[in-house]
């Protein structure tokens, strides 16, 4: 079968860049979340569908790598395709190019089909649930490494607010980014280019939720945790 892209150009706004004019995380992450819900209500899978069904996509974590992130006003062209589930896990890439078909940056997402009532993972979609997606081979995985407790340091500590809260009125994926940016932040002022990013999501912080953060620096890397009061919320894995 044909793959299923989608793609459109967009072009990156100023106002959401960096005192450097280049695109955040948090913002290239919305661009993907975006296009990623357009196609899903070109293919028939709009959350209002999802939801008749009592079901909803959420992410289980992403890898963004960067190879030159797109500047304030340039013209992009966005361009994703969803697969088939991998152990339960629903893969989606989405890369941005210039106008000359060179790779800027790229999303490895990874999804699962959630239960609305329950919040547990659905093990075998509903059968009146449309998923024309091919199977990817050969897919590769990503984890957050093992790491001691008693590395990491107090970071803060975060409120869900409703500025932060998405249709699903938990703590929208984007902004994960820009907490994980924060601990760089006197390195990404100073001009440091970001290499990757990786978010694990293991608990959805719901809006009114407080959130204990902490962190870790090894070299380039930067690491953040964020732990509910029953249990832990995500972690990422940050590298200039």
């Amino acid at each position: 079968m044909p793959l299923p892209v989608f793609e459109k150009e967009i072009r990156v706004q100023y106002s959401y860049c960096d005192s450097f004019n280049r695109m955040t995380l948090s913002y290239l992450l919305k661009e993907a979340q975006e296009i990623s819900m357009q196609h899903c209500d070109q293919l028939g899978l709009s959350n209002a569908f999802l939801a008749s069904l009592g079901k909803v996509f959420l992410l289980a974590k992403l890898h963004v790598t960067v190879h030159d992130m797109p500047k304030g006003g340039q013209i992009v062209r966005i361009a994703t395709i969803p697969y088939l589930p991998v152990r339960l896990q629903y893969p989606r890439f989405t890369r941005v190019y210039d106008r000359e078909g060179t790779l800027l940056a790229e999303v490895d997402s990874r999804w699962m089909l959630v239960d609305i009532e329950s919040r547990r993972i659905v093990r075998r979609p509903p059968e009146d649930l449309p998923l024309p997606f091919p199977q990817i081979e050969g897919l590769g995985d990503f984890k957050f490494p093992k790491l001691a407790d008693e590395d990491f340091r107090p970071a803060g500590r975060i409120r869900v607010q409703y500025s932060m809260a998405d249709t699903n009125r938990h703590l929208n994926n984007a902004v994960y980014a820009d907490l994980a940016c924060n601990q760089a932040e006197e390195e990404l002022m100073a001009g440091k280019t970001i290499k990757s990013l990786s978010l694990f999501y293991h608990h959805e912080a719901r809006f009114g939720e407080e959130m204990e953060l902490s962190s870790y620096r090894e070299g380039k890397t930067f690491y953040l945790r964020g732990q509910l009061p029953a249990c832990l919320c995500f972690e990422s894995e940050l590298v200039l």
